[in-house]
């Protein structure tokens, strides 16, 4: 029951600093217990009041990679089995953090381009190969190159994940 009770001071709290410290005091691994002991008890009202904390928690990639809490309630916001309410308070819960996250990484991204000055050009295929002129069977000459940057690789999609580009 004191549980509920912490939650609720939890819920009550709207500096971001507060929460910060108690994610810093192992407060994350904490309602991650909180969340495990819930599930197992089946306890929805308490689970869905903790996905409202959950969801006002100033998170980054590397607390939410700290333990299996955002895959649990990834896994909650596709279920359909207790409810649309729960449901919907896991499907906030992990948008909200979506938009965190990706807020950072925009963020960080156009303080890497500002710092680096302009981007390095590469040379990428024509994406029509040219048949080859040559005897060889099943030989295919290579496509036209075209000068691009790697602004321009990122925003088509093809930059590698996580290089910080």
């Amino acid at each position: 029951q004191s549980t509920w009770g912490y939650l609720n001071i939890l819920l009550a709290t709207d500096q971001s600093d507060i929460l910060q410290k108690f994610i810093d005091s192992n407060g994350w691994a904490i309602m991650n217990t909180w969340l495990k002991d819930a599930n197992a008890q089946n306890n929805i009202p308490f689970i869905i009041e903790q996905l409202k904390v959950f969801k006002m928690m100033p998170v980054t990639v590397e607390i939410l990679k700290a333990n299996d809490t955002a895959k649990i309630i990834k896994r909650y916001s596709k279920e359909d089995t207790r409810g649309e309410p729960f449901r919907l308070a896991a499907e906030h819960c992990v948008l909200n953090w979506l938009r965190i996250i990706r807020g950072s990484q925009s963020t960080d991204e156009a303080k890497l381009v500002k710092a680096s000055g302009p981007a390095p050009t590469l040379l990428k295929a024509d994406p029509q190969p040219q048949p080859s002129t040559s005897k060889e069977p099943g030989k295919v000459a290579a496509g036209k190159l075209k000068k691009v940057t790697k602004t321009e690789k990122v925003k088509e999609g093809e930059g590698p994940r996580g290089s910080g580009l």
